[in-house]
């Protein structure tokens, strides 16, 4: 009599949610440190270094996008295992890398695994009972992956090995997730059928544009944090102290929406984000202390990552077949690169004030958007 084999889980483990997502995002999490050491070991300039960073959110955002066809209709732990390992490869290879050129190719590789991984991470996310508490863990284990890195990477690595240090911790703890990869749970039938042909829901589509719009306010904000604080003078080390502290705040918020999870409702949780987000704008205006800069950091970063577990589940329940939440990456990738250069041409053309105000006018249509659409939306599937 032959050996039964053993079920396969419904919904994926969170070993698998916490490790594709936190492998998926640990350079984008680190990208400030990352694009500055590859600038020192390459000679590149801000221009250089800039177009090595968009280049790899090119390359991120566009296999994200294609990785929706390809979640639904192939092995998802077969598909996981060949991202971890060939973004795996690719860092290995380029540790090495003994041009520029070759070192943006194989960067952009990176980009491309980690791209198509993270929509990967989503999907299985979105699957889970709860996805308000599962999009919550989730992105505490990014957080939290990439304040590790910060905190040895810059002290034990780079002083001894340099880039090709830090490339190799990348690549090892890429293989490591690979043993994340029997606890990803296959396609169902019913969601490969609903991924078979049609168009997007009219409501997923609504959720994703305001996910994107979101994200390019935040992005804008954020990247023009150290800007804010260096023209008002504030010392680099207090600058450097108020971003850590917000990274935290960061991860803290991603926690309160995890613990929370549906106990206040989706309105209620994205009514107090707001208000939160709100209040952090003002103080970032208002911030010509550094007290006020570091308060307005942290409940900036606290909104953020508060929020978004509640805007990835209303786009998890907008569209039964998975596409649209394994197309929420797409929207982080290219919203992170359209909101850095937003913000530079609002600050050259006019001030702060204008960065701030039109993060908020953004960031108040995308909650109004969300609070609109989370009526109507299941909390839990």
């Amino acid at each position: 009599m032959p050996e039964s084999q053993p079920a396969r889980p419904a919904v994926s483990g969170f070993a698998a949610i916490i490790a594709t997502g936190a492998c998926a995002a640990m350079i984008f999490n680190t990208l400030p440190l990352f694009l500055g050491v590859a600038a020192d070991a390459y000679q590149l300039g801000n221009q250089g270094a800039g177009w090595l960073g968009t280049l790899y959110l090119a390359g991120f955002g566009l296999s994200s996008v294609a990785a929706a066809w390809l979640i639904a209709r192939v092995n998802r732990r077969w598909l996981g295992l060949v991202l971890f390992l060939s973004a795996a490869l690719f860092l290995a290879v380029a540790s090495g890398a003994d041009s520029r050129v070759s070192f943006t190719l194989l960067l952009v590789g990176v980009g491309f695994s980690f791209g198509a991984l993270y929509s990967l991470s989503f999907a299985i996310t979105g699957e889970r009972p709860n996805p308000t508490r599962a999009f919550g863990v989730k992105l505490l284990g990014e957080v939290l992956l990439g304040a590790a890195i910060l905190a040895v990477v810059p002290i034990f690595i780079l002083p001894r090995w340099g880039l090709g240090g830090m490339l190799a911790v990348f690549a090892a703890l890429a293989v490591c997730g690979t043993l994340s990869a029997p606890y990803i749970a296959n396609n169902a039938p019913a969601q490969a059928e609903a991924a078979g042909g049609g168009r997007l829901p009219l409501r997923a589509i609504a959720v994703l544009a305001a996910l994107f719009a979101f994200t390019i306010g935040q992005s804008a904000v954020w990247s023009f944090a150290e800007r804010r604080a260096s023209f008002e003078g504030f010392d680099g080390e207090l600058i450097g102290f108020a971003l850590s502290a917000a990274a935290a705040a960061g991860g803290l918020g991603s926690l309160a929406a995890a613990w929370l999870s549906n106990r206040l409702g989706q309105l209620m949780s994205l009514f107090a984000a707001a208000l939160i987000h709100a209040v952090s704008l003002i103080l970032f205006f208002a911030g010509r202390d550094p007290w006020l800069f570091g308060a307005a950091a942290c409940l900036f970063m606290f909104a953020w990552l508060f929020a978004l577990p509640y805007m990835a589940s209303t786009v998890a329940g907008a569209d039964a077949s998975g596409r649209a939440t394994s197309l929420v990456a797409a929207c982080f990738a290219f919203g992170s690169m359209a909101g850095p250069a937003l913000a530079g041409q609002l600050v050259a053309l006019g001030s702060f004030a204008a960065l701030y105000l039109f993060a908020g006018i953004i960031a108040l249509a995308a909650y109004a958007s969300f609070c609109r659409l989370a009526v109507s939306a299941p909390a839990n599937r």
